[in-house]
């Protein structure tokens, strides 16, 4: 029997085995109950090891258990997050209705359990994540309507009508300091105070205070948020922000003089090596490196399809051939649409 062997073999033995046998191995006797109950976490903490849950230098207990409650509770987590991936788990919906209905924009923070949206009609609120309660927010007069938001890593940006952007930071993050360079203004400041006075019991991991006040040399009407750099871009321009100091690190300038026009810009994205802009016209990759264009689609690259829905004239049960437009006219196009594999360099 198991509680027969000595005690660091038989831990040993028990890590091994599957997490949801693992679970039901404290009901085979009162021996093994015993065992289990004395040296439980040990074992789940074997067993989170074994499985590749966490690194095996991640000994410390204390930060397990601030955030996953214990190794069996992040071993059981981890066993019902790869049985929803599966399809296995039961779906239980979950509706947050105490920020308001009509919700444009929302953002999950699930380390700090909250919820941020903005409203349609306008406004800011910050959701408790597990009790639907408002924990901070920012009034419909100061924030516009269909306002776009961006959050990471505890940083909140927003835009303003005046194509300025407005950097929050949690309370929480006392590693950061509101920016000298483009710091807050006043307004700022007095709501900051009024939210405060409006939620004095809120918890730090839900509340914000001003961290910057971004100004952009010209409008823009896009924007993306990959921790720690801001991306925006307007019609002849682009800018890539650093957050935390609110500093303008790089510009991209003649957007629409590149090869091909760009159009009205659709969407952004950046990555530590590449801005990239969607247009109504084109894609294009800059290298943020030298601002180059690394990579391009113009709208006419794409191959263009025609099916006729009603069989032809001459063919009563036959559906039509698809035809195919001109082909692409780059050769890096060609070689995407052939299948082939495409590098991209800078």
């Amino acid at each position: 029997m198991l509680h027969r062997l000595p005690t660091e073999l038989a831990l040993h033995i028990l890590a091994h085995i599957p997490l949801k046998s693992l679970a039901n191995s404290a009901a085979v006797s009162k021996e093994w109950s015993q065992l289990v109950s004395i040296n439980e976490l040990q074992i789940y903490r074997n067993a989170a090891v074994l499985h590749g849950f966490v690194p095996p230098q991640a000994t410390v207990d204390a930060d397990i258990a601030s955030k996953a409650g214990g190794w069996k509770e992040l071993c059981k987590r981890v066993l019902q997050y790869e049985r929803s991936w599966r399809g296995h788990a039961p779906v239980t919906p979950k509706e947050l209705s105490a920020g308001g209905k009509s919700v444009h924009r929302i953002k999950v923070d699930e380390e700090r359990r909250i919820v941020i949206t903005t409203i349609q009609r306008g406004g800011l609120y910050v959701t408790d994540l597990d009790t639907n309660i408002v924990l901070w927010s920012l009034p419909r007069g100061y924030i516009a309507e269909f306002v776009h938001c961006e959050y990471e890593c505890g940083f909140l940006v927003f835009t303003r009508p005046d194509s300025c952007y407005e950097v929050w930071c949690a309370v929480d993050r006392t590693d950061v300091q509101p920016s000298e360079i483009f710091p807050p203004n006043d307004f700022q400041d007095q709501i900051a105070q009024v939210a405060g006075a409006t939620h004095v019991t809120s918890p730090a991991r839900a509340r914000f205070r001003p961290h910057a006040l971004l100004r952009c040399p010209e409008p823009t009407r896009a924007l993306r948020l990959s921790y720690p750099t801001l991306f925006v871009a307007g019609t002849n321009s682009a800018f890539l922000w650093d957050i935390v100091s609110g500093t303008l690190v790089q510009t991209l300038t003649e957007l629409q003089r590149r090869p091909g026009n760009l159009g009205i810009v659709r969407y952004v994205e950046v990555t530590p090596d590449y801005a990239i802009i969607c247009g109504s016209e084109s894609f294009r990759m800059f290298s943020r490196e030298d601002g180059s264009v690394a990579f391009m689609l113009q709208q006419d690259d794409f191959p263009k399809s025609k099916r006729r829905v009603m069989p032809a004239e001459n063919t009563a049960h036959e559906l039509a051939p698809m035809k195919i437009g001109p082909a692409a006219r780059t050769s890096g196009s060609e070689e995407f649409m052939a299948g082939k594999p495409l590098f991209l360099g800078v």
